[in-house]
């Protein structure tokens, strides 16, 4: 990298070199930060992974973040198209990727409830996600920490809690 230059400029292609080079200038940058430990005031980075298509690929990302000391936050949607979280083979996936010291989190989809139930309320929204957190928790063995909303609904726009659903 040239003197001066944007040292993410010479990335190139998204390759496990170059996602071993991002985590590598990220970790000199910045302090990787824990959703429940958010170090306000210092330089921090909270990095995350929402798993919309593949536990198998996400597996390989925190293998990869293991190897270079950095622990992240692996957002399972338990309503996902293309995985099922609670099947032995998905679930083994999952195991592994706390095994190696990261996080999981809600990949919460609103838009679920709203397709089964017509129009939900941030009360029913809250309580869902409340459900879904006590499943992944029961079912891992790990406390979540964290949300996050996939394909979010028109209300969450609307929301300004820190907190949805205890996390």
């Amino acid at each position: 990298v040239r003197s001066g230059s944007d040292p993410t400029d010479d990335l190139g292609d998204f390759t496990i070199e170059n996602y071993q080079r991002l985590l590598r200038l990220a970790r000199a940058a910045f302090q990787f930060a824990d959703f429940s430990e958010i170090p306000y005031g210092s330089r921090f980075v909270l990095w995350r992974h929402d798993c919309d298509i593949s536990l198998g690929r996400a597996l390989r990302m925190a293998e990869i973040e293991y190897g270079e000391g950095i622990q992240s936050t692996f957002f399972v949607n338990l309503h996902s198209d293309y995985y099922n979280p609670l099947e032995i083979s998905q679930a083994r996936i999952i195991q592994k990727v706390v095994g190696l010291d990261h996080r999981l989190g809600l990949h919460f989809d609103p838009l679920y409830y709203e397709e089964l139930h017509g129009v939900v309320g941030i009360r029913e929204l809250e309580e869902h996600i409340e459900s879904e957190r006590r499943i992944l928790e029961d079912c891992f063995g790990t406390d979540l920490t964290a949300v996050s909303f996939h394909n979010p609904a028109r209300l969450i726009s609307d929301l300004g809690d820190e907190k949805l659903g205890g996390l």
